[in-house]
């Protein structure tokens, strides 16, 4: 392209930018702008801004930094536009610190600051689990003399309810109203979303009910956040009856759904009705995922049925699904709530196999199991092993430590924790199948 050429072009191009835009179209505007840098053609803020906000559509976050970079270098000046296109994309690329630092910069350049970047900087806090920013920079709206909108508000309350702040996620919601700002059912959602980390199931229940009050559409995500709540708050009944109510609504039940009811069920110790959901979930042509299968592997532990726990484990790796870390211990903990000490160990052994590295979460119900049925040696070659793997002990799991000792101490007749030649931390392979050294 000729200077002459791009001169007679250079009222268009900016139409040519944005349809590149529109079409996702990100290395043909690099190229343009570079051409328009060779030419020497000086481009403006809008050239480079568009530029951006096109690299922002195909997450080319380093490229976005670059362009930025040449706008220092070369001009013009980054506005506030370029920053917030910045930072757009550093929050869709989940680089919540380099937002903060365009943020950082932003102030250090002396510019004011929009509403839409400071949604965008909240944005990234949320994506950073830093609440407490997205809350001091919510804050500041009335000092910059900005006005927040529904994002503003919904965007805040996201951040507290994901660092499981509720109390502050429905003071957002509050000052939304003190504000005008009617809520939207995302804004709600959120809110749930929040009462469902804090276990508040009586105020998740409200703000459903509120919705509705305001001619919202209550959606699958309002339902299941307040369902989960319902969970956590030990509610079964209540999240059963919300389930119906989803249903006579329509509303297709997700993965999601079947995990927290499944979960509450497993908490109401109703094992049957967790199975009977499982079923009914996996009769509709949905798979299930390993969440599902997680929290009934759970809901079997608390009904002590744990034949249909590792029933459930080889149904997994029967479907070509690999079980985690989560599934391995709830398949132990049912084991141990039912007393099955040598069903636990092999189920130990299995995930040692598998490559999975135990957990505090591994070792307690083991430990427990061990202590239940007197199998005192296992359970200090357990501790020895836990001790061995540096985990912080609770209080409970050191309580659990002591009993076993106490118990050795009682049943050792032998001597064999003042002889360590005798000790069964040294025993040879066991006929039960449980290797202490694999421990």
């Amino acid at each position: 392209m000729s200077r002459q050429g791009i001169g007679r072009s250079l009222r268009d191009i900016k139409d040519a930018l944005n349809a590149h835009k529109k079409a996702a179209q990100w290395s043909q505007s690099v190229a343009m702008l570079v051409e328009m840098r060779y030419m020497k053609v000086r481009s403006d803020a809008v050239t480079y801004n568009t530029v951006v906000s096109t690299l922002g559509r195909a997450k080319q976050w380093a490229r976005a930094v670059q362009i930025f970079q040449d706008m220092q270098h070369y001009g013009p000046a980054p506005s506030v536009v370029t920053y917030s296109a910045l930072v757009s994309i550093f929050v869709k690329c989940h680089r919540w610190q380099a937002a903060l630092s365009c943020w950082e910069d932003l102030h250090r350049r002396a510019l004011q600051p929009n509403t839409i970047l400071i949604n965008a900087v909240i944005s990234a806090c949320d994506s950073g689990k830093q609440w407490r920013t997205a809350l001091s920079l919510f804050s500041g709206f009335a000092s910059q003399k900005l006005h927040p909108d529904v994002t503003t508000f919904s965007s805040t309350i996201t951040a507290c309810a994901r660092a499981q702040f509720w109390p502050e996620a429905l003071g957002v919601l509050a000052e939304s109203r003190r504000q005008a700002v009617a809520p939207d059912l995302v804004m709600y959602n959120a809110s749930i979303n929040a009462c469902d980390k804090g276990a508040e199931w009586p105020r998740a229940v409200a703000l459903l009910r509120e919705i509705e009050s305001r001619d919202l559409r209550p959606d699958t995500i309002s339902y299941n956040s307040t369902i989960s709540a319902c969970e956590r708050g030990w509610e079964w009944t209540q999240a059963l009856s919300f389930f119906a109510e989803m249903q006579r609504n329509h509303l297709q039940a997700t993965v999601v759904t079947c995990a927290a009811l499944i979960a509450a069920c497993g908490r109401g110790q109703h094992w049957q009705g967790a199975v009977s959901l499982f079923e009914n979930f996996s009769s509709l042509g949905r798979q299930p995922d390993i969440v599902v299968y997680s929290t009934l592997i759970s809901a079997c532990a608390w009904g002590h049925q744990w034949a249909l726990s590792l029933s459930l484990l080889a149904r997994i790796q029967g479907e070509g699904l690999k079980p985690d870390i989560v599934v391995y211990n709830s398949a132990i903990s049912a084991c141990e709530k039912a007393s099955e000490w040598q069903q636990a160990c092999l189920v130990f052994e299995d995930m040692n196999c598998s490559g999975l590295a135990p957990s505090v979460g591994s070792y307690v119900p083991l430990l427990s199991a061990f202590s239940k049925a007197g199998q005192w040696q296992h359970a200090l070659s357990l501790v020895v092993h836990l001790d061995r793997s540096g985990f912080k002990l609770d209080p409970a799991m050191r309580r659990l430590v002591v009993t076993v000792y106490q118990q050795a101490a009682a049943s050792d007749s032998r001597g064999a924790l003042r002889d360590p030649r005798r000790s069964p931390l040294v025993a040879p392979r066991r006929s039960d199948g449980f290797e202490q050294d694999q421990m």
